[in-house]
């Protein structure tokens, strides 16, 4: 059992150091016009939700009342 979370370490030790390996010697693509990276898109959209999740307010800022229906397009 020991010699499987030793193993079980030693390979996430070597995955982060490929990760690192990889940024550090700028294999990544850092133009505007290159493709985004593997899940890129996923982890910023992910992030972006939960930050405004957060910040949005939990109420309307102008309730729904009848003489606010300058939306509605009625005069």
């Amino acid at each position: 059992m020991g010699r499987f979370f030793a193993g079980l370490v030693i390979g996430l030790v070597i995955i982060a150091l490929a990760a690192f390996v990889y940024l550090y010697f700028g294999y990544a693509p850092v133009a505007t016009a290159s493709a985004p990276l593997p899940f890129e898109s996923k982890i910023a959209t992910m992030a972006l939700d939960a930050r405004m999740k957060k910040e949005a307010p939990k109420q309307a800022g102008l309730p729904a009342t009848p003489e606010n229906h300058f939306f509605t397009g009625r005069e």
